[in-house]
Parts: C-alpha cells; sequence; structure tokens
C-alpha cells in the first residue's frame, strides 16, 4: 500500500519533535502544516527531512483558526496514489501499523479511525511504547498503560472518526469543509461525508496522544493554549533503536 500522511502542526513543535521521528518511517510521504511564524515547527520539519507548507489560511477572514483550509492545503500537496491519514501532531502510532492496514484489506469506499489513550508526561510515554510494547506473544493487543480516550459516537450520525487519526483512500477526491465552524466540528462533519456503513473503527491499531497534564477539554480547539511537552532535562528526545521498532514501507 501507498500510504499518505497530513500533519497540521501550528505551534506544536514541541510536540511535533517528540512524535515526528517515532511516526516517520509509518509513510511513503508525509507533508506538515505550519504558519509561517511556527519557527520550531519548520524546524523540526527541516531537521528530519519532512516537507513542509507554511500558510495564514486558517486565520483569513478573521476567523481564529480554520484547521480545514489548513488540511485541504496539505492535501493539495499530496499524491493521491493510494491512502491518506491526516493525523494530528501529538499522536503517536502504534508499531506495525502498516502491517496490521495490509491485513485489514481496507475498503477504498470507507474512512477509518482508531482508538487513543492519553499519555500525560514523558515519564509515561516510555512507559507505553518504550518498556511495554502493544504487541505480546505475536496476537495479543494490549492497550498502552495509560488512560482511554473517547471515541465520538453522535445522536444522530452514529460513530465518526475524528481528526487525530482518519483514513481515506486518495480516489475518493474528499476535502475538508471550511465552513462548519472551529476544529471541534470540521472533522466530524468530514467524516459524515461517508455513509454510517462506511465509517470504520480499526481495532488492530491503538494511538498514543500526548498531553501535558490535565487539560481542560477544549483548550486547544481555536489554536494552542497548553502547556509545553517537557522531557528529562528540558530537551527534545528521541526514539531510541533499542526499543522502538521502526517499520519501513
Amino acid at each position: 500500500m501507498f500510504l499518505e500522511g497530513i500533519i497540521v502542526s501550528v505551534d506544536y513543535g514541541d510536540f511535533l519533535a517528540e512524535t515526528l521521528p517515532r511516526n516517520l518511517a509509518h509513510f511513503d510521504r508525509l507533508v506538515v502544516v505550519t504558519q509561517p511564524e511556527d519557527g520550531e515547527t519548520i524546524a523540526v520539519c527541516k531537521k528530519h527531512g519532512v516537507p513542509h507548507v507554511s500558510s495564514n489560511f486558517h486565520l483569513e477572514d478573521g476567523e481564529m483558526f480554520n484547521k480545514g483550509r489548513l488540511i485541504n492545503l496539505g492535501i493539495s500537496h499530496l499524491r493521491h496514489e493510494g491512502w491518506l491519514l491526516q493525523l494530528d501532531a501529538d499522536i503517536v502510532l502504534p508499531e506495525r501499523l502498516r502491517h496490521m492496514l495490509r491485513l485489514a484489506r481496507l475498503d477504498p469506499n470507507c474512512i477509518y479511525g482508531a482508538d487513543r489513550f492519553n499519555s500525560r508526561s514523558f515519564a509515561e510515554l516510555e512507559s507505553a511504547y518504550g518498556g511495554q510494547p502493544q504487541w505480546r506473544q505475536h496476537y495479543l493487543l494490549s492497550p498502552p498503560r495509560a488512560e482511554a480516550g473517547q471515541r465520538l459516537v453522535h445522536w444522530d450520525y452514529g460513530y465518526c472518526p475524528i481528526g487525530y487519526f482518519q483514513l481515506w483512500h486518495g480516489s475518493s477526491r474528499r476535502v475538508y469543509p471550511i465552513n462548519a465552524g472551529g476544529a471541534e466540528h470540521s472533522d466530524v462533519v468530514f467524516a459524515t461525508q461517508w455513509d454510517r456503513r462506511h465509517r470504520i473503527l480499526l481495532p488492530e491499531v491503538i494511538c498514543l496522544h500526548l498531553e501535558q497534564g490535565n487539560n481542560r477539554f477544549g483548550s486547544n480547539w481555536n489554536g494552542r493554549t497548553s502547556p509545553p511537552w517537557q522531557t528529562p532535562g528540558g530537551g527534545r528526545s528521541h526514539p531510541s533503536d533499542s526499543h522502538y521498532h521502526k517499520e519501513r514501507p
């Protein structure tokens, strides 16, 4: 399979420095979208050789944070030769992602989502994906030792994959809505472009959502307000080959 990714990272360079080196090997092509003023995100992209696109489209027409416009900008820079994964900058993908996606025999007519667990410190991250791999004995999937995140199950629409992990096929030529409110609404509206029968949860995939401390619900929907990600000594961490399996496409 050919897997392309879009990550919007506006003032999320601290999280991207943690997640990008862990996620990069899963993708055949990856584009990061940010704003020109976000020097930290741009520096992380340059360090890891990842293309980035910078724009202030999300602030046009007096809006606070129109994430859909930035996602569409990222989509326009992809090849649409296979599957597209829209991913948040604070998400760590699981080991063996590509293998699990191949086994799932994905349907190009569907959009897919995944569950997430919340890791609120570097120590929790290392415990979840460093010392405790998800897969045991070849067939037992063990969730990370972290707090379970919520699925979005709408009273009117049913299950909706939301913006931290949305996987769809490029042949569908879908674009994000740009007039559906903030980031908390546009991803739901995007998902509902697929009938409920075609919105699928992937049980094989469990992501880790990074956040520092206990953030207020919805605190970053209109732009970054949460505390910075902290690593031991205040520096940036990098996954060690000794405990992290870097899957090759």
